[in-house]
């Protein structure tokens, strides 16, 4: 407002005393003693009344000719300073005259009442009631009217950023800052009122000594709008990297108008405040433009003897951003001036491994996990893009090095993945996939007492897309020839072996991140180009990694009509950092079945633990319809298990389900670690077959270490109503006791397994001798390997004895699986 309107509004808000003080005159004089009685009945209610609705109609007009969204706002720091355009001030004097009016009606209407109760002949009375009476309607109808503008013009603090580059800044600022300034802070300042504000001055300041520290002059923040404070980031606000930092919005050395605390910030984020006065960082990402060219570099990702000078070139007009940390170039790259002399990493101080937020296990007494007490092995990590002109950066180019490997214990045999991505994807509280976090923070004092800590609320048990997280990826086969080197997508995998160490990881090939929509490597040799992989650590089996591999080993060159995972051993560098051994393995998606199958990607339908995998929504009917035709109907009637035949494969059903009764897993149901897939209509399949089949995964846990002569059958008809219906049914049981004989005397026979394990031993025994030194110095050794030699060889002659009884098909009491 200006100057002139602040004062009046202060005389004119002291109008309000005025009632009050014409009543205390008007009862204090002998004049009026005969009219006392019938004044205080009369008078003091028609005032009150008149402050009431006078100052609700004033605050309800002056909100609704400004179109003010939320009248009801709470009463904020009144801004003084105010200036208001010619057009503000004419609506501003239309709204006061309108308030006025209606005050002055309301007066004269309670003055009409008031008079004919009274019936007072003393006509000096009627006049003094109705002069108190206008006065009071119109002081508060103005009042109002101008606490309501003056409260919802108000300017705030909406966004700080500690330091960014000059292109996020407002068109119309960048030439005050010169062109050779490219790193900037700023301060966004809201307007949610009616009015333009205009300053002549505002100050912006880090300390409440100095609230003048850094002037802005002539300052316009539109109505309902937003304004840019921008200053060079040397000379701007001293925010701290590492603790929060107060900033205070002022207008004079002794009236600030707003003050927000800054929490730490890196480059490139803000801390944005909501309407409520929530506040969240947020990162300031630059633009990628497709369009641009990425650095090119001197040598590919590979292995090296010895370090080299490694010079990264771009197309002429684009500067080059680099980082080695595996941090976001286009965020806190350094600028390219030289080449980047490449060495060995491995004895520089460990910066990942050493972190105890990444598991429940360090939490326990004594902890489950220890971080390793040397140097973890190390490749080179250089990530890099190009920017031009206008501030759009290019897609990421990552390399990755590896110095000096030749002759170092633990790898022969593996093939090599390098995974890099921001630090904050995986380590950050609120957004960082591979700890504990915010999850841990809101939810584990309840959980630590009612069940394990393997099962604690982390946000590495978080699901979906929202925790898929971008990453570059570089695969290296046994020869240590480079495969693949692509942007992708991971997130965390698995139940309860989510909060073990190391972590299975989904991989997804998505052209969202600047790659292809395949991972355009052939790893398994068959021509098979995936959309979807896994890095596998073992699940339950983490520190032996053995009992899935052994199970897809001995059934690989069996003639097995269910779906088996194949496995190839990698280990992974995690942003330059040794994590351990892993299994790649092909994920159960409708690519994979339309390759190996001979289908169309759009007719495949997978259910994966109860839920749609693959196919529509709709899809799910077609697995509840095989679920109602189960409880519905009674198998060991012929005819029924004729009428299941035509919707499942039961071949494919006796043969899975002989294999978890032979190992004795217990880890499984229709919902947990299953999985179950069919083609949508017979277009495109041999002979019309459109039945269900079973797809193995996930036999890590229960598995080969339980009890020998363990009644597996009796289990698995109280714990699933699918298989103890089909068990009901002569016709299957006949296949299902035959598949369970095909296993002990051709398939998992002792010296099968002696011969795979023999095999596995030589690959991983210096490899997982590594992976312990790196994560746990209590983990279990291959000596376990004999645990499951042993269970092999009893297991079969248990299985073989019950097959030669063959027991009669009788129902069975059921506990069923929901």
């Amino acid at each position: 407002m200006d100057a002139w309107l602040k004062p009046l509004l202060y005389a004119l808000s002291a109008l309000l005393l005025l009632p009050f003080v014409l009543t205390h005159v008007l009862f204090s004089s002998a004049r009026f003693d005969a009219e006392k009685a019938r004044i205080k009945k009369t008078l003091l209610p028609a005032l009150l009344l008149n402050l009431l609705f006078n100052a609700a109609a004033g605050y309800a007009f002056s909100s609704f000719l400004f179109h003010n969204r939320r009248p009801w706002s709470p009463l904020r720091r009144l801004v003084l300073s105010q200036k208001a355009s010619w057009p503000d001030l004419l609506r501003f004097a239309l709204l006061v005259a309108f308030c006025t009016a209606f005050g002055l009606l309301l007066g004269l209407l309670l003055r009409r009442l008031l008079l004919r109760r009274l019936r007072s002949p003393v006509s000096e009375a009627r006049r003094a009631v109705a002069i108190l009476l206008c006065a009071c309607a119109a002081s508060v109808s103005f009042f109002a009217c101008c606490w309501s503008v003056d409260q919802n013009n108000r300017i705030t603090i909406a966004e700080v950023c500690r330091k960014t580059s000059v292109f996020f800044v407002d068109p119309d600022q960048t030439e005050s800052l010169g062109e050779s300034n490219r790193e900037i802070s700023f301060v966004l300042l809201s307007n949610p009122g009616p009015l333009d504000c205009v300053f002549d001055t505002l100050y912006l300041s880090e300390s409440d000594r100095d609230l003048t520290a850094l002037p802005f002059r002539r300052v316009t923040v539109p109505a309902r709008g937003t304004r840019r404070l921008t200053m060079d980031y040397v000379h701007g606000l001293d925010l701290s990297k590492k603790d929060a930092t107060p900033v205070y919005l002022s207008l004079r050395p002794d009236t600030v108008l707003d003050e927000v605390l800054v929490p730490a910030l890196r480059e490139h984020e803000s801390f944005r405040l909501s309407a409520s006065g929530q506040g969240t960082v947020h990162a300031y990402l630059p633009s990628v433009s497709r369009t641009l060219e990425s650095p090119s570099f001197s040598r590919l990702s590979g292995f090296y003897p010895e370090g080299f000078d490694l010079t990264l070139s771009a197309p002429a007009g684009l500067e080059i951003r680099y980082t080695l940390d595996g941090s976001d170039p286009s965020v806190d790259g350094l600028p390219y001036s030289g080449p980047i002399r490449v060495e060995d990493p491995t004895p520089s101080p460990n910066v990942w491994s050493v972190r105890t937020d990444v598991s429940a296990g360090f939490l326990q007494d004594p902890p489950y996990y220890t971080v390793p007490d040397q140097p973890v092995d190390k490749c080179a990590v250089v990530r890099a893009v190009c920017v031009d002109a206008s501030g759009n950066f290019s897609p990421t180019a990552s390399a990755s090095y590896f110095i000096g490997f030749d002759g170092r214990e633990g790898y022969d045999g593996l093939g090599f993945v390098s995974l890099v991505t921001d630090p904050a994807n995986l380590f950050n509280e609120e957004t960082g996939i591979y700890v504990l976090g915010k999850t841990y923070e809101e939810k584990h004092p309840a959980q630590r007492k009612t069940m394990n800590w393997w099962w604690w609320s982390a946000n590495y048990h978080e699901r979906g897309r929202s925790w898929e997280r971008e990453a570059s990826v570089q695969f290296f086969d046994n020869h240590r020839n480079l495969l693949l080197s692509s942007p992708l997508g991971i997130r965390v995998k698995g139940g309860a072996s989510a909060a073990k160490l190391p972590r299975s990881l989904n991989l997804y090939a998505r052209g969202d991140y600047g790659g292809s929509s395949r991972f355009d490597a052939d790893f398994f040799g068959d021509g098979y180009i995936a959309k979807h992989l896994s890095l596998s650590a073992g699940g339950n089996d983490t520190d032996l990694k053995v009992r899935d591999w052994l199970t897809s080993r001995l059934l690989q060159d069996q003639e097995v009509p269910f779906s088996l995972n194949r496995f190839l051993p990698y280990c992974l560098f995690l942003n330059g950092e040794y994590w351990g051994n892993y299994w790649l393995i092909e994920q159960y998606d409708a690519p994979y079945f339309a390759f190996y199958y001979g289908l169309s990607e759009e007719n495949v339908v997978v259910i994966k633990n109860g839920s749609v995998k693959a196919g529509t929504a709709e899809d799910k009917d077609l697995f509840r319809d095989l679920r109602r035709f189960i409880d519905e109907r009674d198998l060991s009637v012929p005819e029924n298990y004729a009428a299941f035949c035509d919707l499942m494969d039961p071949d494919s059903c006796a043969a899975y389900y002989a294999l978890q009764v032979y190992l004795g897993n217990q880890d499984r149901s229709l919902r947990k670690n299953t999985a179950l897939w069919r083609t949508r209509s017979p277009e495109d399949v041999p002979a019309g077959d459109t039945r269900w089949r079973f797809a193995l995964f996930d036999v890590n846990h229960g598995s080969c270490y339980g009890d020998t002569s363990a009644d597996s059958v009796s289990w698995l008809r109280k714990k699933e109503d699918l298989f103890n219906a089909l068990m009901n049914s002569p016709a299957f049981c006949s296949v299902f006791y035959n598949r369970l004989a095909w296993l002990a005397s051709e398939v998992f026979t002792p010296e099968r397994a002696d011969q795979a394990l023999a095999e596995f031993t030589a690959l991983m025994e210096k490899p997982l001798s590594l992976e312990h030194q790196r994560f746990n110095r209590n983990a279990a050794d291959l000596g376990d390997l004999d645990k499951i030699r042993a269970f092999i060889r009893d297991r079969q002659a248990y299985i073989l004895d019950l097959c030669a009884r063959q027991p009669s098909s009788t129902p069975f009491p059921t506990e069923p699986d929901t």
